[in-house]
């Protein structure tokens, strides 16, 4: 059985103890959406108990922090840190395949922002080449009629002209 389990909470070691104060915390600043708070008593709680066995679930609990895509401060590299750090410092069994699942999202959420991000550039790149091609303006409807009308005309004296030259090319004939 863990250390701890049944203990009440007076019996606890101090490192514990701090690990649920520190892990309430960490959950209503999640909530409220202040993910820097939650990193900041998360680095300090590692900084603290780096030896102890909560330092392990303190850095999987960062990496979950680091990962979540609502923070806008939300790095990989930083969540995968955390995470070789939770591995490093214990994280085995089932946290363990909890902490390599994470992992990998992390690293395919990770590749596919980047292609996203690639995309977006091509698109903008695509957009703005579009925008230097000079556009032929599409004719307005009361200016199609018009021109409509004076295409007729040059087509009418084409024919007027092949017909005069067809005549006249007769006349040549012996």
């Amino acid at each position: 059985m863990a250390a701890g389990a049944c203990a009440p909470p007076m019996f606890l070691p101090a490192s514990a103890r701090n690990w649920n104060s520190t892990a309430r915390e960490v959950a209503q600043a999640l909530e409220t959406g202040h993910y820097d708070v939650a990193e900041q008593r998360l680095d300090g709680y590692i900084a603290a108990n780096r030896d102890r066995p909560q330092a392990a679930d303190a850095w999987l609990w960062l990496a979950v922090v680091r990962s979540d895509p609502v923070n806008k401060g939300t790095k990989a590299g930083a969540a995968l840190a955390a995470l070789d750090s939770a591995v490093a410092h214990g994280r085995t069994g089932p946290a363990g395949t909890v902490a390599a699942a994470l992992r990998r999202q992390i690293v395919q959420a990770d590749a596919a922002a980047r292609e996203l991000d690639q995309a977006r550039h091509a698109l903008t790149d695509a957009r703005q080449a579009a925008a230097a091609t000079p556009q032929r303006p599409a004719a307005e409807p009361s200016n199609l009629a018009e021109e409509v009308a004076r295409l007729k005309r040059e087509l009418d004296k084409a024919n007027e002209e092949l017909a005069r030259v067809k005549r006249t090319l007769r006349q040549r004939r012996p």
